[in-house]
Order: C-alpha cells, then structure tokens, then sequence
C-alpha cells in the first residue's frame, strides 16, 4: 500500500464524514521511488507532521487522537503557499 498516494504541491483537503466523538487517526506519508523534502500534514487543524522530509523508500506513520464535533474528520494535506510536494499513503480512522 506504500506503493501508491495521493500528493500535493501546495495544499488541499480531504474530509470524511464522521459521527462526532473521539478517534485515534493515523496517516502515512513518504514516496516509495523519490525523496521528499518539507511535507506538511495536519489534521483537525493541527499541523503533526510538519516540514518532514522523507528519503525514497522511507515513510513515517504517525497516530494522533482527535475529537470530531463537526461530523467531519478534516485533513489537511501541504500547507498553503508550499512548493514542495506532500505525499500521502493512507489514513486509517478507529
């Protein structure tokens, strides 16, 4: 599943509707073919992997506990005014 993503060279958003409560989210970042240099993910607003660099082959998992309260899980993918890219693997939501 490292084999693929989604990525962005600036920003964008990826909402899923949720049932409001408390979940732990956990994203993947990182290309399996080319280093990535000032990748920046956040989630519910804030940034948790921020500025990242990954080298080719290598990716970073990070799980963060957050509370919906807008029947919307929000991720943010980049960072407004960014030229670098932000590839994104997967997300799982428990």
């Amino acid at each position: 599943i490292r084999d693929s993503f989604q990525f962005t060279r600036s920003h964008a958003t990826w909402e899923c509707d949720l049932p409001n409560g408390n979940y732990d989210v956990t994203v993947c970042i990182g290309d399996s073919g080319h280093e990535q240099t000032g990748q920046h993910l956040a989630i519910e607003g804030e940034y948790v992997l921020d500025n990242v660099n990954t080298a080719a082959g290598y990716f970073i998992e990070h799980t963060q506990r957050v509370h919906i309260d807008d029947g919307k899980l929000t991720i943010d993918i980049g960072k407004p005014g960014s030229t670098t890219n932000t590839c994104i693997n997967w997300v799982i939501v428990r």
